[in-house]
């Protein structure tokens, strides 16, 4: 096994105050687009931090190197408000790629755009994709509730707690007989931020890490996992795993990328968790080998259709833990998805390079 990191390797990050003040001459424009900027913000799940981010701007406005528009829709943006010759960039609050799209028309020479999310599928189209923008993303903000979420998953199979609940809402005595994670295997697939977050606390527990990743090459001696492959050793990888996480970003290679052949290669006894996007898994595939019980159960936190429909089978299933994609929907998850592009825009006002850059082509 890797060498046990300290269990305080994971550090809460701490929240920017004031971004600073733009270098250049002509400074810098802003554009939010939010498609519930208009909405009574206390309603809203996802609610743009507002006060919080005019004040981390208060500077730079007050000083003339800034201007702010929040945005519904990229139509509203007026471009004649922003400072001549002043850079362009945009966060991309709750939108889609329709308006990124449009944004881009409208502001052709805009320089960045910055995804609240980790996942940027919902931002890419083909001329998103073309456009020479640069793209970054809210990487980590979210990475450390999956990765409890993903460790509470396998406790919950491991201490059977689902029929704990059961016998006590029946008021029966139930002696069980229960399992530890330590000593267990973890595969991690899609071994990037959240899926190393996952094997950070797996590795807490005393489980052996695998990641499963497109270039193995960028985790190779990350101090976490035992080893970590490539995609063409998934397969050998699942048929000795006791809990397989998959924490996969959706792109077009891994839309459905986790089939009927991989979880045919599962043990019985092997737990199948997803915390990342659940079109990569073939849904249709897994509720199969769930009724037929051919592994012992699915913690889900995403899925392909959401929300899913209220007469979907896993709904009444006693082997799946489902939650509605809201494993990372904490109380500071406004908070921790605006630091990021906070960070992001501080580094962009004084030309520092970005820290969470995304690939486009990739999608990730």
């Amino acid at each position: 096994m890797a060498s046990m990191l300290p269990l305080n390797t994971i550090k809460a990050p701490s929240l920017l105050g004031m971004v600073r003040v733009p270098t250049g001459n002509a400074g810098v424009n802003v554009v939010v687009l939010d498609r519930d900027s208009k909405k009574n913000q206390t309603q809203v799940p996802h609610a743009l931090p507002l006060e919080r981010f005019r004040q981390a701007l208060r500077e730079a406005e007050e000083q003339g190197k800034l201007t702010l528009q929040v945005c519904e829709s990229a139509d509203e943006v007026d471009v004649s408000r922003g400072l001549p010759g002043g850079a362009w960039c945009a966060l991309a609050w709750m939108t889609n790629s329709s308006e990124a799209e449009k944004l881009l028309r409208k502001v052709p020479d805009i320089s960045w755009i910055h995804s609240s999310s980790a996942g940027v599928n919902h931002l890419l189209n083909d001329y998103v994709i073309d456009h020479p923008v640069v793209m970054t993303n809210s990487k980590g903000a979210y990475s450390d509730s999956l990765g409890e979420w993903a460790i509470f998953c396998c406790m919950y199979f491991a201490k059977k707690v689902g029929r704990m609940v059961r016998s006590q809402q029946d008021r029966k005595w139930d002696y069980l007989v229960v399992e530890e994670i330590r000593g267990k295997r973890m595969v991690v697939v899609g071994y990037g931020d959240i899926g190393w977050h996952c094997g950070v606390r797996a590795r807490a527990f005393g489980m052996s890490v695998i990641g499963v990743r497109r270039r193995p090459e960028l985790s190779a001696d990350d101090g976490v996992a035992d080893r970590v492959v490539g995609f063409d050793d998934l397969g050998a990888e699942l048929a000795e795993a006791d809990y397989v996480v998959c924490a996969l970003p959706l792109t077009p290679a891994t839309d459905g990328l986790f089939s009927k052949r991989h979880f045919a290669a599962l043990k019985p006894s092997c737990v199948f968790v997803n915390v990342g996007r659940g079109a990569t898994v073939d849904e249709e595939a897994l509720e199969e080998v769930l009724r037929s019980e051919q592994i012992r159960g699915a913690g889900l936190d995403v899925f392909a259709t959401e929300p899913l429909p209220s007469d979907h089978p896993f709904y009444g299933m006693e082997n799946v833990l489902l939650s509605a994609h809201c494993a990372d929907n904490t109380d500071n998850y406004n908070n921790m998805s605006l630091n990021n592009f906070l960070l992001e825009l501080d580094r962009f006002n004084v030309g520092e390079k970005f820290q969470f850059l995304v690939d486009k082509k990739h999608g990730y």
